[in-house]
Order: structure tokens, then C-alpha cells, then sequence
């Protein structure tokens, strides 16, 4: 498999960008006044063994330096019980894999001080991290099966329904509905004035004001979107649970990564803030993938 050739996965991707200051144009539409060369390096830094079960999310904890991975460990739909998050350090080495059980499709992760929330089927569940004991179960309902998870500046922490096209938020802890009649809502990222969507339903990724809710749509052709980041530049980069990942900036939508040909998964990508290092889980292929992403922009005259 592709992931175990390390040479195989450096590589330096040199993309044509081309703005106006006209109107957005349509899709697939070239605008070449002025034209800007963006350099994209995608460098491999670590690979873990395969020692996660379905890996799905990993989230840094720039606190305690490390990095946490949720694990499905295989059906992620099936209240079976053996799901698990596990604890590895900030370059790959694992540090306790069966760090907390007691879930069963563990997925999507964020963390406020001392308290990583998990989404699992049909709950949100609390865990503090010092003690590594679950503390609180958020039952939500009617629920199809919560995947990503995400948290604002007040600590309300906003949960995608991915089968029943909803999100919901929980706030002073009390679950209610924040938006339905969406497509199959996976990736979620909150921003003061919106949320952004990875799409795993029409593959558009999406903002949301947060007053009016209505939709902006910043990129499409993602597929399966799953997990999304912000980089230091403020660039985002969206992965496709197929085995592609992007980079969107502005109005382009930049292909930077593919494992579709070895049908290796980009599960939900995780950042390392600061050093726009990009953490891959990788699903059935059982391991978390580091890279370093780098992003020049140049403007050339004609």
C-alpha cells in the first residue's frame, strides 16, 4: 500500500492560479489578468504503524503537546461498544492507544480547557483529559449519527448529524437543533460570524452565517468532504474521505494530496497550529500520517 513508500508520498505540487477583478467567475472559468503562481509543498514528516482500529479524527492539544485519535474500530453506525480514543506524541509516537474506551464509533473531536467532546452515534460524550475518565454522555434525539464536531469562542460546541442533515449545538449542557434540510453535513469548522461545512453528501463546502444561516458556497468537487482546518495564511484545507485532499483559497479549490489509486482514506484531518502541519487519519488503513504543508504566493507580470 501506498503509505508504507515513504518516497512516494513527498511531493512538491506547482499550481496556476489565475484571479480577476471582476466578477467570480463560473466554475471551471480562467481569469489570466494578473496572473499568480501558488507553490504548494505537501512534505511527509512522520507515519505511525498501524496500531489504531478505523482511525477518523486526530486533534492536537497544544497544552500537554499531544495529539489524540479517535477510533471507530470498524462498524461506524453499530452501538457495539469498542471504540476507543488513543493518545500519541506531537511526532507519532504512540503513547497509550487504548487511552479511553467505554464508546463505539468515536468520531469527531474538540476540546474546551480540560475537556475533549467525542461524537458517538448518538451521543456526545465529555472526557477530561487529566484523568482520561469519561464524565458526561450528551444522548441526542432523534439523531441519525453525529460525526464532526467543533467549538466556538464561548465554548458551545456544534456537532454535524451526517445522516439526518442536521447540525446541532450543545450549550450549558442542553442539546438543541441549530440547522436542518442540509446535504449530509460531515467536516465543521465555526469562525466568529460563520460555519464552515465539508459537504460528504454533494461535496461543496459551505459557510453559514451564524445570524442569518443562510449559505455561501466557497468550493466544490470534494466528493466525500470530511475534515477541515484553517492554515496560518487563513487558507483552509478541506480532506476527501475518498483519498484526496485540498487546498481552498479564495475562490480556488487546489487538489494537493491523492491516495485514491492505493484506495487509501483521508479521514478528518487535524492541525498542528502555527507550523501548518496536517495530521491524516487514515481509516482502513489503520494509521495517522503527518505532513507539513507550505504555501508561497507570487504575482508575475505578463
Amino acid at each position: 500500500m501506498l503509505l508504507k513508500t515513504v518516497h512516494l508520498l513527498y511531493f512538491t505540487l506547482i499550481v496556476f492560479v489565475f484571479t480577476s477583478c471582476s466578477k467570480a467567475p463560473k466554475e471551471k472559468e480562467v481569469q489570466k489578468d494578473p496572473e499568480e503562481k501558488v507553490e504548494v509543498a505537501f512534505d511527509l514528516l512522520w507515519a505511525t504503524d498501524t496500531i489504531f482500529k478505523t482511525p477518523e479524527s486526530a486533534l492536537y492539544d497544544a497544552e500537554r503537546d499531544v495529539i489524540y485519535v479517535s477510533n471507530i474500530n470498524q462498524n461506524p453506525r453499530q452501538k457495539d461498544g469498542n471504540g476507543f480514543i488513543s493518545k500519541i506524541s506531537k511526532d507519532g509516537q504512540p503513547i497509550e492507544v487504548e487511552w479511553v474506551t467505554g464508546m463505539s464509533s468515536p468520531k469527531g473531536m474538540g476540546l474546551v480547557d480540560t475537556t475533549l467532546y467525542v461524537t458517538d452515534v448518538d451521543e456526545v460524550i465529555a472526557i477530561n483529559v487529566l484523568s482520561a475518565e469519561i464524565i458526561q454522555r450528551y444522548p441526542v434525539s432523534p439523531v441519525g449519527m453525529l460525526n464532526d464536531i467543533a467549538i466556538d469562542e464561548a465554548g458551545r460546541v456544534f456537532i454535524t448529524d451526517m445522516d439526518s442533515s442536521k447540525i446541532f449545538v450543545l450549550e450549558n449542557n442542553e442539546i438543541s437543533l441549530w440547522k436542518e434540510g442540509l446535504n449530509k453535513p460531515n467536516g465543521i469548522y465555526v469562525e466568529a460570524d460563520r460555519i464552515l461545512i465539508a459537504s460528504s453528501g454533494d461535496g461543496t463546502f459551505k459557510a453559514y452565517d451564524r445570524t442569518t444561516k443562510e449559505a455561501t458556497l466557497l468550493g466544490d468537487g470534494m466528493s466525500k468532504g470530511d475534515g477541515i482546518v484553517k492554515t496560518s495564511l487563513g487558507d483552509y484545507v478541506v480532506s476527501d474521505w475518498n483519498g484526496e485532499i485540498f487546498l481552498v483559497q479564495g475562490e480556488e479549490v487546489i487538489s494537493i494530496f491523492s491516495s485514491k489509486e492505493q484506495e487509501i482514506q483521508t479521514a478528518d484531518i487535524g492541525i498542528i497550529d502555527g507550523e501548518d502541519i496536517i495530521m491524516v487519519p487514515t481509516f482502513f488503513d489503520n494509521r495517522v500520517v503527518a505532513y507539513r504543508l507550505a504555501i508561497k504566493n507570487t504575482t508575475s507580470a505578463k
